[in-house]
């Protein structure tokens, strides 16, 4: 209890009062769990966690295990499905009290309690032990108590012939609190004594009551909360107490002294002076339930919901008054208001939420040294001022800048000069003050005025820094000075920090480079990596904004959410919240602000604060336990997961089980492993925590299980022993009466171990021949959709090419240039559109079977000179040279021209798209009976791991592959399967910043003179 409290009391330290803070209450992050995870129905009436670490949960329609990612129905009888309270017991054992009695589940066994234990067969509301060792028992009408094990006896009647309608039992104290509809005692050794009440009505009704970690009293009546602190008097703290269906409202306490209850404003939790709301009105939450690790569940009646990031994590959205979800940049004035840029309006924290100030779409923020806050967005080619004091809003028209859609790229440096930049046509400004108003000047870089502008930022010391046309420039003193050390992708973003610390992202690559800033230069410090634990590969994600906060720790949002850079962490980086599965938020550009121990992010669904500093006080959850099987079987005999070791008959050699590793907090990082003694040769690394076995042999076998945190841990090994019997030929006795039997019965028992072991063959051919004809099915299936799908798509994009084409001949008859421009792209967009389907559809038909080789006596080099009249324009487009080499090429072939120019035609235009000023070559010879085609570049080039992928379908090289140069990754997997079904044969060398050179040999070349 010591350790737990450790581990939960932090979490419980930043809690808010009644009032609503500044910005909001906000919303934790949660997951929900329903019908389609589990639970036969909805409405959950009590929650608890058993020794072994068990979440139990009764329903009104029997009672539910967690094993990790959903619930599962406990198969025990019970005297009704209709579950009213659970009480765990220190010894490891389940108490639960029903509509129709009561029962004890210990071991996974249940013993229903009737007349042979004192109890009635009757409803029964509440259980629970006391401090002393009693077990109480709460019925429809008396209150029953335990003398010996499963030994119960009527309580002593409440004084005045009260009857009890409520019970609170303290596994800490001794004193149980019993309510009647009037009255509230208290059991000690020497009796009922009884507790004085607040002044209620004389119509009004005692419900529940409760004690919290506090020493303080919880009392519900059927119309307000009172609150009698230790030592104090009787509060009225809360009216109106409403909150769904009386039965199933409550006041729950949970493992750190917290006290739950419903009301017409939500769910609630109580101790001492400290409030909390927990829950929203229209979840119907009833009460909560805090498990070892300090993850905290909610029941209601749809369901149960789990609080993730254990109270480290707060979501703002429209329900908290911003005008959007997709929120932008942020800044917090000198007032302590923070304000949010959105894509529907400019808006500042107030009490109880967010207040809309400036309408529209707006992009960028940046505090002036004056306190004035500046604000760009839509219209494009003007610039907001406002004064946070009186919210005074006024407009500056920037002229030099063009009346754009939005503008992108504003800041302001240490002496009060906005800068303005505009992203999409470039150009950057930079204000005077003249008067109440201000000009503005245009300003260029190394007298170039800059191009493609992706941000501007003050600069610590005066200056800015602007991020343009693939670099960083940092303006200071009067001088533009260029960034040294970046890569060549092109920075992304760009934050300063303490002690001249300077980090730079970059949008096409996972990497980040720090550098260090001094007064007169900046000097590289070195590159990051982006990777994930033990160096899982990251390189899909996306970094969009950076942030240096106090401490030095470089903080990153990307759209897979928020990261974090820490020097001498391990690992150094890590996805925040990750390892809990919180729904990722997607940050956009420039959207984080970090604030001492806490960092704001604005996503695509919000605003989103993690608590970085309240998350390090909180202990890493406890250490793995032992894992619990939950059910066992060999084939369809259930075994008893708890007791001795099972016999397994020799029919039934199939063993199945499931089990769970009560850890709860970290999800996303907990696998699992087993290996049975005698089969597996190590460890295995599963994905469910399921198992099966088939196809035993006779013997003694030993299952261990275990489960392990990805960065490193290890639990504890949980060993079941078990047995397969032999079958009545493989006994000493059978085998002694075979050599009695001599010759015929050997000979009997050789033929009945042949059947045995031809079914089983037939069994597992059967099977294996089943999922076989499942995949191929489901692969035909798949087939037969894209190419219906590809010729569905072909016939409109048939017409829109006829109608770019005729919208070209209509723009050149009429002179309308632009006109023209834009019927050219839609033919070209459409062209490659149409292409991509003819691709998808030949590997659709491929692997259908469709596809149909047509060989024929062609010549060679006619073939050849078709393919350099389509092919030449192509390769030439970039400043590429495209030689053909044919000495050696034979005069004629024999096989299918259409997909042999398919093969060669894909070849030569992937070494144009990756080739610039360089050359192309296609070499052809003679091979034996076949014939050898190279095509040679001067391109990019691949490493090993990359030419190990290329012929994947839809795959490239690299993700900056695709974002530079474009494709689909499905030339080269159809030059390999149509080679293929030529009877030829694809390979390929290549090295980075040398080129590629892929080779082909295809059969079918004919006798004669070699062209």
């Amino acid at each position: 209890m010591r350790s737990l409290r450790r581990t939960i009391l932090p979490l419980f330290l930043a809690l808010t009062a009644w009032p609503l803070p500044a910005q909001g209450a906000g919303h934790w992050p949660v997951r929900r769990y329903g019908n389609d995870e589990g639970l036969t129905s909805e409405v959950v009436r009590a929650l608890a966690q058993d020794k072994e670490g068990l979440i139990w949960a009764g329903t009104e329609a029997g009672l539910a295990i967690f094993e990790g990612r959903r619930f599962v129905s406990y198969q025990g009888p019970l005297p009704s499905t209709l579950v009213t309270a659970l009480a765990a017991d220190p010894d490891g054992s389940l108490w639960v009290a029903t509509e129709a009695g009561a029962c004890l589940i210990r071991d996974r066994r249940t013993v229903l309690l009737g007349a042979a234990h004192g109890l009635p067969r009757q409803a029964f509301r509440a259980v629970g032990r006391d401090g002393g060792g009693h077990l109480w028992l709460l019925g429809a009408a008396n209150l029953y108590v335990e003398h010996g094990a499963l030994r119960f006896e009527p309580a002593p009647p409440l004084p005045g012939g009260e009857r009890p309608t409520q019970l609170y039992v303290d596994g800490a104290r001794t004193d149980t609190l019993v309510l009647s509809a009037r009255t509230l005692q208290a059991w000690t050794p020497g009796g009922w004594r009884p507790l004085a009440l607040p002044p209620v009505g004389s119509s009004e009704v005692l419900l529940k009551v409760a004690r919290d970690g506090e020493d303080g009293l919880w009392l519900r009546t059927s119309s307000a909360m009172w609150h009698r602190p230790r030592g104090g008097a009787w509060v009225r703290e809360r009216a109106a107490m409403t909150g769904g269906f009386g039965f199933n409202s409550g006041l729950d306490r949970d493992a750190a002294g917290w006290v739950w209850f419903d009301d017409a404003d939500g769910l609630w939790r109580v101790q001492g002076s400290r409030r909390e709301r927990r829950g929203e009105p229209s979840e119907d939450a009833k009460g909560g339930l805090v498990d070892r690790e300090g993850g905290i569940w909610i029941r209601s009646d749809h369901g149960i919901l789990r609080t993730l990031g254990r109270g480290a994590w707060v979501f703002r959205d429209t329900r908290d008054g911003l005008p959007a979800s997709l929120t932008w940049m942020l800044a917090r004035d000198r007032t302590g208001t923070l304000w949010a840029a959105t894509d529907k309006g400019l808006c500042r924290s107030v009490p109880g939420g967010f207040q809309t100030l400036l309408p529209g779409r707006i992009l960028t923020l940046a505090l002036a040294p004056d306190g004035q806050l500046w604000a760009s967005g839509s219209p494009g080619g003007s610039v907001f001022e406002v004064d946070p004091a009186t919210l005074r809003v006024r407009t500056h028209r920037v002229d030099p800048l063009p009346r754009a859609r939005v503008t992108g790229a504003l800041t302001v440096d240490s002496e009060g000069t906005p800068w303005v930049a505009d992203r999409e046509g470039g150009g950057l400004v930079r204000g005077t003050r003249r008067g109440q108003g201000w000009t503005w000047t245009p300003v260029t870089v190394d007298g170039k005025v800059p191009g493609e502008v992706q941000g501007l930022c003050p600069v610590p010391g005066g200056g800015i820094a602007l991020l343009h046309d693939g670099t960083l420039s940092l303006f200071r003193r009067g001088r533009w000075e260029a960034v040294p050390g970046l890569l060549p992708e092109g920075p992304g973003a760009v934050a300063f920090g303490p002690n001249g610390r300077m980090a730079v992202s970059y949008r096409n690559r996972p990497v980040l480079t720090l550098h260090r800033l001094g007064p007169d230069r900046v000097t590289p410090v070195g590159a990051v990596p982006i990777q994930g634990p033990d160096g899982a590969d990251l390189s899909y994600v996306t970094l969009f904004s950076l942030a240096v906060d106090r401490e030095g720790r470089v903080w990153v949002g990307s759209n897979l959410g928020v990261g974090l850079y820490e020097e001498g962490a391990n690992p150094p980086f890590r996805m925040v919240g990750s390892e809990d599965r919180i729904t990722r938020p997607e940050c956009n550009e420039a959207a984080i602000l970090t604030e001492g121990d806490q960092v704001w992010l604005g996503t695509t669904a919000g605003l989103a604060l993690y608590r970085h500093g309240f998350a390090r006080t909180l202990e890493r959850p406890s250490s793995l336990q032992r894992p619990l099987i939950l059910w066992a079987r060999a084939g369809r005999l259930e075994l008893d997961p708890v007791g001795p070791a099972p016999r397994l008959p020799r029919k039934q050699n199939e063993l199945e089980l499931q089990f769970l590793v009560p850890a709860y907090q970290a999800p996303g990082r907990l696998v699992f492993e087993a290996r049975l003694q005698g089969v597996d040769p190590d460890w295995v690394r599963l994905e469910e925590p399921r198992l099966r076995y088939a196809g035993l042999q006779a013997g003694r076998y030993r299952l261990d299980m275990r489960g392990v945190i990805l960065d490193g841990e290890t639990g504890p090994t949980l060993s079941v022993a078990f047995r397969v019997l032999p079958a009545w030929w493989e006994t000493p006795w059978a085998r002694a009466a075979g050599l009695l039997l001599a010759g015929a019965a050997v000979a009997l028992a050789v033929r009945l171990r042949s059947l045995a072991l031809q079914a089983r063959n037939r069994q597992l051919q059967e099977e294996v021949a089943r999922q076989t004809a499942a995949l191929q099915e489901a692969s035909r299936a798949k087939s037969a959709f894209l190419a219906n799908m590809s010729h569905e798509l072909r016939t409109p994009l048939n017409a829109i090419l006829l109608y770019a084409e005729l919208l070209q001949e209509e723009a050149r008859d009429r002179g309308l240039a632009s006109t023209l421009e834009d019927a050219l792209k839609i033919a070209q967009a459409g062209g490659a559109l149409l292409a991509l389907i003819d691709d998808i559809l030949d590997i659709s038909k491929i692997e259908a079977g469709h596809m149909r080789v047509e060989p024929e006596d062609i010549p060679f080099g006619a073939f050849i000179e078709r393919l350099d009249g389509t092919f030449r324009p192509v390769v030439e487009r970039q400043g590429n040279t495209f030689v053909l080499d044919l000495e050696g090429a034979p005069e004629r072939i024999h096989t299918d021209p259409v997909r042999l120019l398919q093969i060669l035609g894909n070849l030569v235009g992937n070494a144009a798209k990756f080739t610039e000023n360089g050359r192309v070559t296609l070499r052809a010879r003679r091979d034996g009976d076949g014939l050898l085609v190279e095509v040679e570049d001067t391109g990019i080039g691949m490493t090993s791991e990359e030419q190990a992928k290329v012929f994947q379908e839809f795959v490239q090289a690299d993700s900056g592959t695709t974002r530079k140069y474009g494709g689909t990754g499905l030339g080269l997997a159809l030059v390999r399967r149509l080679t293929g079904m030529l009877g030829g044969t694809v390979a390929m060398d290549s090295r980075p910043g040398e080129g590629t050179r892929v080779r082909i040999r295809i059969p079918g070349v004919q006798a004669g003179p070699v062209g």
